[in-house]
């Protein structure tokens, strides 16, 4: 009965550990200004560990494939001026039974152009998902805030 109860302890505890380990990408947000009155691009940084690499927001392959999108949580007080997008290169590579998939390893940016009110919030959720050469993660949301100031 005690190796059994000590069995069980270790399992459940090895499961806890697993939940709690860090993410292989790490996300900042940040807003700059334009030349254009009210305007402003709005920064998705990501930081991804090696040997893991997050699809772009085209990414290809066999239509199954989770794009990196944004949905704005005020959509009528806030409008896109260009669409949510990659900057930069992104790799293209052809992966059996998928096709030609689009992704980013190691650090990547996307940015969206918006026009907005000074002072006002612009607040959404970031989907992503994150693959490594065996195994892809479940999509993951990342809520975002960031506040206009008056410059």
């Amino acid at each position: 009965m005690i190796k059994t109860y000590w069995l069980l302890l270790g399992i459940f505890l090895s499961f806890g550990l697993q939940a709690q380990t860090k993410p292989p990408v790490q996300w900042s947000f940040s807003l700059t200004a334009t030349e254009q009155p009210q305007q402003v691009v709005l920064h998705a940084m990501a930081t991804i560990e090696d040997g893991w690499h997050v699809f772009t927001n085209q990414p290809g392959g066999d239509g199954l494939l989770i794009p990196t999108d944004i949905v704005l949580n005020e959509p009528n007080q806030v409008t896109v001026v260009n669409p949510f997008s990659v900057v930069g290169n992104s790799i293209t590579k052809n992966m059996d039974g998928v096709g030609n998939v689009n992704y980013i390893e190691k650090m990547g940016e996307f940015t969206t152009v918006l026009t907005v009110k000074k002072g006002q919030v612009v607040e959404g959720v970031l989907t992503y998902q994150v693959c490594n050469d065996r195994m892809c993660l479940p999509p993951t949301d990342v809520p975002f805030r960031l506040e206009l100031t008056n410059k």
